[in-house]
């Protein structure tokens, strides 16, 4: 049973080294870890020499994210795999926690908790709930519940190497959705699942080139998110079967609305209104109006997130886990 690291690095020296000593001080320790430097001007590698050998170092011409990991899975001999970001902290019980649920159930991956922090001056101050505090519920398959806008970061798992090689490649056209979309195809293979509760990690909120698929206010991030859209919408309708015509309609309705999105970021808006115009209009009235019972329903039952995020107040467990990590938590007030 043989567990192995990946972390891809782009101009985190001031970050990785917190990161990799997180995996370092795990109460099961990895068997490699890799950190794929991904032409990093920083100086970055010189941080990351200073943990060799422990530390397995790659490094690579600037190409993204999707390209170090695929570049550290190619090189990767473990039966197990765990994705990490360079900036974020594992919880140091998180690999044996994880890989003890995976051997007694035979699970294909292990999924837990995670916790959206600012670390400083040794504080961790929580920006949310901790999510995915419970497992999903058993009303459908994951995959649906992924259609339905659910996601786990791949930090917060360990997987199998048979799936991984099974989901295929990450795919290095698409930046900063590319994990995401490798969590699609990833359960469109029916994995076996496993919540562990009982850890975790910290993903780490900071200031410094921090991207999301979500952060559409320039053309490249829209266009970005057009082209994930199109990914998504695609393999839903290649695997039709896995899917209601709710969910296939509402991502076709979402790639109308990036698509509109985009087309007013980058300053080509309509001229002129017809009924052509209106018939396209209407899957974005349909989006809003979605939208807007959303927001209703969020303000009677006070949560955030849907219910299948599985969304919870800080708790004695994870507080413990976080000091254990040396940063005392704090809870930003309401």
């Amino acid at each position: 049973m043989k567990l192995s690291v990946i972390i891809p690095n782009y101009n985190r020296a001031f970050l990785i080294s917190e990161t990799i000593r997180s995996v370092l001080s795990q109460t099961r320790a990895p068997d490699e870890i890799i950190v794929v430097d991904d032409g990093s001007t920083d100086g970055s590698g010189d941080v990351i020499r200073e943990f060799v050998p422990r530390v397995r170092l790659i490094v690579q011409e600037n190409a993204g994210p999707a390209r170090a990991r695929n570049r550290g899975l190619s090189e990767a001999t473990g039966d197990f795999i765990q994705f990490l970001d360079s900036d974020d902290l594992c919880f140091h019980n998180k690999f044996e926690e994880q890989l003890r649920e995976l051997m007694r159930t035979g699970a294909d991956m292990a999924y837990s908790p995670y916790v959206k922090c600012r670390l400083d001056n040794g504080v961790a101050q929580l920006c949310g709930p901790v999510m995915q505090a419970r497992p999903l519920p058993n009303l459908r398959s994951h995959v649906q519940y992924f259609a339905k806008g659910w996601g786990i970061y791949l930090q917060a798992c360990i997987f199998r190497r048979d799936l991984v090689i099974k989901a295929g490649p990450f795919q290095e056209k698409l930046m900063p959705t590319e994990d995401y979309e490798f969590l699609l195809r990833v359960l469109l293979a029916r994995p076996k699942m496993v919540h562990v509760a009982t850890t975790g990690f910290i993903y780490r909120l900071h200031d410094d080139g921090q991207l999301s698929f979500s952060s559409s206010g320039s053309p490249k991030r829209a266009k970005d998110y057009v082209n994930y859209v199109c990914h998504v919408r695609e393999h839903l309708r290649r695997h039709r079967s896995q899917f209601s015509c709710l969910d296939r309609a509402g991502w076709w309705v979402e790639s109308i609305a990036a698509q509109r999105a985009l087309r007013e970021i980058g300053g080509v808006g309509r001229h002129k209104a017809d009924w052509r115009e209106a018939i396209c209009d209407a899957p974005l009235l349909c989006k809003k109006a979605s939208s807007i019972v959303w927001q209703i329903s969020r303000k009677l039952h006070g949560r955030a997130h849907h219910s299948y995020f599985g969304e919870s107040n800080l708790d004695w467990r994870i507080g413990e886990l976080i000091m254990g990590l040396g940063y005392e938590p704090r809870v930003s007030p309401i």
